[in-house]
C-alpha cells in the first residue's frame, strides 16, 4: 500500500514539474514576468475598465499636458501607447520634441484633447491614431469621420503647422496576449484612407507598416513582445523614417 503511494505521490510530482516546466519556456518566450504582468493588468482592464474619456490613465495625462508649455517651434509626437512608449526627444536628440501619446487613445479621445496642441501652433505634427478604434469594433465609416475632423481643425486652426500622418502599424495575432477582432487587414484599409486624407488635405503621408511587417503583413516577431507594442528594435525603422521630415526644417 505504501508502495502505491509513494509511486503515485512520484507520478504526481513528476506531472507537477512538467507543467511548470513547459510552463516557464512559454512564460520566456512570451517575455517572461513582463509579460504576464501585462496580461493580468489587461484582464483585469477588459473586464472593468471605464469609458476613455473619463478613465484614471486618460485624465492623469491630459491634466499633466495641460500644465506643460508647446511652443511655436515644437514638434508634436500625437497618438496612442504606441506614440508615448517612444522616446522621441532622445531618439532624434531634439528637445524640441514633446511626446503627447496616450495609452489606448482613439479619434475621440484625441479630438476631446486638441484645444491645447491648437492653440500652440506648432511646427510640426506627428500623427498616429485608430488602431484602438479597430479594436473596440468603431465602424471604418466613423474612424474615417474623425480623422477628417481631426485635419480639418489642424486645417482651419493651425494652418502654419506641418502635419505629417503616419500609417496605423501592423500587429500580430500569433503574438497577441489578449483577444482582438482586429486584423491587418482592416489596418491597411484604414491605412488607404489615411493616404487618401493625407492628400486631399496636401499633408504628407509617411508608411510606417511595411518597413515593420513581413511577407504575410504581420508585424514583424522581432520587433514586438505581446504583437501590438513595439520594443527598442521595432522604434529604430520608425525613427530612420521620421527622420528626414523631423530634421527638416
Amino acid at each position: 500500500m505504501k508502495r502505491i503511494l509513494v509511486i503515485s505521490l512520484l507520478i504526481s510530482l513528476t506531472f507537477n514539474c512538467l507543467f511548470t516546466l513547459l510552463g516557464g519556456i512559454f512564460l520566456a518566450k512570451r517575455g517572461g514576468l513582463p509579460y504576464l504582468f501585462d496580461y493580468l493588468s489587461r484582464s483585469t482592464k477588459n473586464n472593468s475598465s471605464p469609458p476613455l474619456l473619463t478613465s484614471p490613465t486618460y485624465l492623469h495625462q491630459t491634466s499633466q499636458f495641460e500644465l506643460l508649455t508647446i511652443n511655436n517651434d515644437s514638434i508634436i509626437f500625437l497618438g496612442d501607447s504606441l506614440t508615448a512608449e517612444g522616446k522621441w526627444s532622445e531618439l532624434f536628440a531634439n528637445p524640441k520634441i514633446k511626446n503627447r501619446g496616450i495609452g489606448g487613445d482613439t479619434t475621440v479621445g484625441l479630438l476631446a484633447r486638441l484645444d491645447k496642441i491648437i492653440e500652440s501652433q506648432p511646427q510640426k505634427i506627428f500623427l498616429m491614431i485608430g488602431v484602438n478604434d479597430i479594436y473596440q469594433g468603431v465602424s471604418a465609416n466613423t474612424v474615417y469621420n474623425n480623422y477628417r475632423t481631426i485635419l480639418e481643425r489642424f486645417t482651419q486652426e493651425t494652418p502654419r503647422t506641418q502635419v505629417y500622418i503616419q500609417s496605423i502599424l501592423p500587429i500580430n495575432k500569433n503574438l497577441v496576449i489578449y483577444p482582438t477582432a482586429a486584423n491587418n487587414q482592416q489596418i491597411s484599409q484604414l491605412n488607404s484612407q489615411l493616404k487618401q486624407l493625407a492628400a486631399e488635405f496636401s499633408y504628407t503621408y509617411v508608411d510606417i507598416f511595411d518597413s515593420l511587417a513581413d511577407e504575410e503583413n504581420n508585424l514583424k516577431p522581432i520587433y514586438t513582445h505581446d504583437g501590438i507594442h513595439l520594443n527598442g528594435q521595432g522604434y529604430r525603422p520608425w525613427k530612420e523614417i521620421l527622420a528626414e521630415y523631423v530634421n527638416d526644417n
